[in-house]
């Protein structure tokens, strides 16, 4: 017997249904989707099960499916059971993207002149995502840029930003669903800074495929080689404005410096020309990411 379990569509009930699931000596095959993340959970394997899981391993088949990619970073910062099948799918999001973009009519309007450099959207204040807005007031690049900010947390150190809540879309603070509500500011801006949801892996979501959808520029905060793991899928990266050598950086605090250097060797350009500098590039991302989502 097989049985099949989402990680997202059982909501707070996945763990008890993964310990009915390792007690049943009817079932064989355990697949657990978890496309959605990078990892079950922080601390799956304090659950009571988990030793149970990882014994049913060595008898039974085990099959966890996640949508990044396969890298010694992710094997390092997860704790998963020794004998399971793990499967990555790094192009989960870009499909997912496709479908709920189409679902709710995302668009923008590519003809528009922008006005602003950057858009920057932002729902959890992870460390990562503080330490560049931190970066980003040091240079004096907020101004630049159009940036929501909804929760301000309680334990990081600023150095440079005064932190305080950033709305641009009303929608956003109370909507899970950032499909459903699409800010003007993606209409106003050159390009977007994705700030994405973990810096443990090469996790790529629909904060990056929504830019790539809409034909925006963007660059990625994330860890070492993000946007070279983008690449691999066969898109190809704005070589003709970025300088990507940040990207291979292994120091944070370094590779952090060196990503706000971008923008601020494009925030004196005109906008108007890097957008036609890039057309054909932005096209063959677009083409590109509908060919795979379909």
């Amino acid at each position: 017997m097989i049985q099949n379990i989402s990680l997202w569509h059982t909501g707070p009930e996945f763990h008890n249904i993964l310990e009915d699931a390792i007690n049943n000596k009817n079932i064989e095959e355990l697949n657990i989707y978890a496309y959605e993340e990078w990892e079950i959970a922080a601390n799956w394997n304090n659950y009571k099960y988990y030793q149970q899981l990882q014994q049913f391993c060595l008898h039974k088949t085990l099959n966890i499916y996640l949508g990044c990619f396969d890298t010694l970073r992710h094997r390092k910062n997860t704790t998963m059971p020794a004998n399971a099948n793990i499967i990555f799918d790094p192009t989960f999001w870009i499909r997912c993207t496709y479908l709920q973009m189409q679902r709710y009519n995302c668009s923008v309007n590519l003809a528009k002149v922008p006005s602003k450099l950057f858009l920057s959207l932002n729902r959890h204040p992870h460390i990562h995502r503080c330490d560049l807005m931190d970066s980003l007031a040091k240079h004096n690049l907020l101004d630049n840029g159009c940036i929501s900010w909804h929760f301000l947390p309680k334990n990081y150190d600023w150095r440079y930003w005064k932190p305080s809540k950033l709305v641009l879309d009303s929608d956003y603070t109370t909507n899970l669903d950032s499909y459903k509500t699409l800010p003007i500011e993606f209409n106003t801006t050159f390009m977007s800074i994705v700030a994405e949801s973990t810096m443990k892996s090469h996790f790529i979501t629909e904060k990056t495929w929504m830019p790539v959808f809409l034909k925006k520029p963007f660059l990625i905060w994330g860890p070492p080689k993000i946007h070279q793991y983008f690449a691999s899928l066969g898109f190809k990266l704005y070589d003709e404005i970025f300088d990507y050598r940040f990207d291979k950086v292994k120091d944070p605090n370094q590779r952090l410096e060196m990503f706000v250097q971008q923008l601020i060797k494009l925030k004196e350009q005109d906008l108007s020309k890097m957008k036609r500098q890039i057309h054909e590039t932005l096209e063959f991302n677009y083409n590109h990411a509908l060919q795979l989502a379909k």
